[in-house]
């Protein structure tokens, strides 16, 4: 709506003699809002499409978030580590610290959440036997002090690149023709879309035809 007003905004100043149009008239401040207004909703919509991402890890996802907090403070409310949507933030900040582990050391709750990812000795090796013993010393020398303890962590997806993903599905599927469509209707054809690694056209035929008995 706010692009919508700003590519036609041109055309409206050349409408003269209309009183009841000049009543709706912005303002130049006003105008000026609408400029800024435009800009962050520029900004949080390239925030949205990165999360869609499939090779957004969570570390890349506290990246973003923090860039938006720092620009945008009253959104800590909502980003924040421990903000009351993160329902493990001693799981979450944990797995950000072995993607990165740079970012600091691990408390003590934080490397408890994560006990489940370490990576056994034996494990390790084994992983590592594929490598020559040159590359394994050179491997040593540029290994940070966490990595080789835990799993490559990237196959942890994070829960809001899921949740945007089925969103814009969602906005895509209601369209203009599904409008009159009743929402308990809606958010059932949207949980088979969701889970529709969980069944296929033989389920359907199996349903229609004990229908039909």
């Amino acid at each position: 709506m706010v692009l919508r007003y700003v590519d036609i905004r041109t055309f409206i100043e050349l409408i003269d003699d209309d009183a009841d149009l000049d009543e709706l008239r912005l303002s130049t401040r006003e105008d000026r809002e609408v400029d800024l207004l435009l800009a962050q909703l520029e900004n949080f919509d390239t925030v949205t499409l990165a999360l869609q991402r499939d090779t957004m890890s969570l570390y890349d996802v506290r990246i973003l978030f923090d860039a938006v907090m720092e620009d945008y403070p009253q959104a800590a409310h909502y980003l924040s580590r421990s903000a009351n949507i993160v329902q493990q933030p001693n799981f979450e900040n944990g797995v950000c610290k072995i993607q990165n582990p740079l970012s600091g050391q691990m408390s003590v709750g934080e490397s408890e959440s994560v006990g489940g990812l370490r990576v056994a000795p034996l494990e390790a090796a084994v992983a590592d036997k594929h490598e020559t013993y040159a590359e394994r010393a050179l491997k040593r020398q540029r290994r940070v002090p966490s990595e080789g303890k835990f799993l490559d962590c990237r196959f942890i997806v994070p829960t809001s690149n899921i949740c945007e993903r089925f969103f814009s599905a969602t906005k895509r599927a209601i369209g203009d023709h599904r409008c009159g469509l009743l929402p308990k209707n809606f958010e059932s054809q949207m949980f088979l879309y969701a889970n529709a690694d969980m069944w296929g056209m033989d389920d359907v035929q199996k349903i229609m035809q004990a229908n039909e008995t």
